[in-house]
């Protein structure tokens, strides 16, 4: 299965990515937008508590 949302980013704030304090893990927050909500709830759907493979490809910056 594939979930894709195309307006995803990383929000500038300090929390957006956590490492565990053994610097074995972490979380990471994106923020998506109004048109990819859909994406968000299909996520919670298939992937809470599994494991899944994020790929990311960052955009030209004037793409955005």
């Amino acid at each position: 299965m594939q979930i894709v949302a195309e307006g995803a980013y990383l929000p500038s704030i300090a929390s957006a990515i956590n490492l565990d304090g053994n610097g074995d893990g972490g979380q990471v927050k994106i923020r998506v937008s109004r048109t990819d909500v859909a994406f968000l709830l299909q996520l919670a759907q298939h992937a809470t508590e599994r494991t899944f493979r994020l790929i990311v490809e960052i955009d030209e910056p004037d793409s955005r």
